[in-house]
């Protein structure tokens, strides 16, 4: 049993009726589902951001030793 404030478990009671869910732990699963799958992409993105700006920083340095 968890206490919520009026204003969270209003919340979690419209996302129940609004996707069709029975009990408020399956709101509560989704909710940590969605949250896990955005903390891969925000991982993923940063990951990618990071090699593209090594290879990046690779090319500008190997550029700019031909033009010196």
């Amino acid at each position: 049993m968890i206490i919520l404030e009026k204003e969270t478990d209003q919340y979690i009671q419209d996302y129940i009726m609004g996707h069709k869910l029975r009990f408020p732990g399956e709101a509560i699963m989704d909710f940590c589902q969605k949250y896990r799958e955005e903390k891969k992409k925000e991982w993923s993105l940063y990951t990618i951001t990071e090699a593209v700006s090594e290879n990046l920083h690779d090319v500008l340095r190997d550029e700019l030793k031909n033009l010196v």
